[in-house]
């Protein structure tokens, strides 16, 4: 059962009131009716002896005018408890009413907010290097149909007309989420690897470079034992890196499309990380090495 707000409480707080005071009143009535009938046959008897014709005519009459005044409180009773009602079930209506429009605005900015998700998805998929072409098509067919899901979402949440029926798209919507949940996982981690591979490779590309300079300097006599060694832990960073990179991948393919993905997803993105700080040593190292450069360069 919901739990109602403190005014709805206090509306059908005051409406129990009225009725338990209008209840009262109906028992209090029916208790009158029934004296009143019985006063009726009493009446009748007693017309049989013309002893008591008299008296009894005198006691109709004011049996009769206490029920005419009975019935105008019944009447007033019912009256009041119609009006009551009303009111009630107009406020009720309204407090409806504006339950159902907050939950419609919470819904569209969840439905919104997938749909922005799946735009930074789609771009990332677009630019970043390294995903084979078949599979970049296929990932974008992917989020393209989803995002034309939740659209067609959002409308069927605006032309909801009551809490139940927004209450089933939620459910679809739940649903929907759960099945794609994994897909998106598996897309993001799968550009994140693709990214950092990207990374490694420029970095192997600096290291042969520098591998040629420290040749060329070492030929003119010059001594390198500083540089070769810088270049020794700059390689060693970039392979501990490449290594980690290429252990994730199979973490997040093996991700499915629906049901438990935080496992595979988080060993994924574990050694991502690792890999990651790999990198930023092996930046580190070759700003070292970019410094002993120059130095030598002094020397020369």
């Amino acid at each position: 059962m919901k739990a109602r707000s403190p005014k709805s409480t206090a509306n059908s707080t005051g409406f129990n009131e009225v009725f338990g005071e209008i209840t009262v009143r109906l028992r209090a009535l029916t208790i009158i009716v029934m004296m009143f009938v019985l006063s009726l046959c009493l009446v009748q008897i007693a017309g049989a002896t013309s002893v008591y014709a008299e008296t009894s005519e005198g006691q109709f009459g004011e049996q009769k005018s206490a029920f005419n005044e009975a019935y105008t409180g019944y009447k007033n009773a019912r009256d009041s408890y119609s009006s009551a009602k009303k009111e009630l079930d107009s406020k009720e209506s309204r407090t409806r009413q504006r339950l159902l429009q907050k939950a419609k605005t919470f819904m569209l900015h969840a439905d919104r907010s997938a749909i922005r998700y799946l735009d930074v998805l789609k771009v990332r998929v677009e630019q970043v290097n390294g995903i084979p072409e078949d599979k970049r098509s296929a990932m974008l067919a992917e989020i393209n149909r989803d995002s034309d899901w939740l659209l067609k979402t959002q409308t069927d949440i605006e032309k909801a007309k009551s809490i139940d029926e927004l209450r089933d798209i939620a459910k679809r919507f739940r649903e929907h989420w759960r099945n794609y949940r994994g897909v998106s996982k598996r897309m993001a981690g799968l550009i994140l690897h693709e990214k950092l591979g990207a990374m490694i490779l420029r970095a192997e590309g600096a290291s042969s470079k520098v591998s040629e300079l420290v040749v060329t300097i070492k030929a003119q006599g010059k001594d390198t034992s500083e540089l070769e060694q810088l270049l020794s832990d700059f390689d060693g960073h970039i392979k501990i890196a490449k290594k980690k990179n290429e252990d994730a991948r199979p973490y997040f393919e093996s991700i499915p499309g629906a049901g438990e993905t935080s496992s595979s997803f988080q060993e994924g993105m574990k050694l991502i990380r690792e890999a990651h700080l790999e990198l930023k040593e092996a930046h580190s190292t070759l700003s070292d090495i970019s410094k002993e450069l120059q130095l030598v360069a002094v020397d020369s």
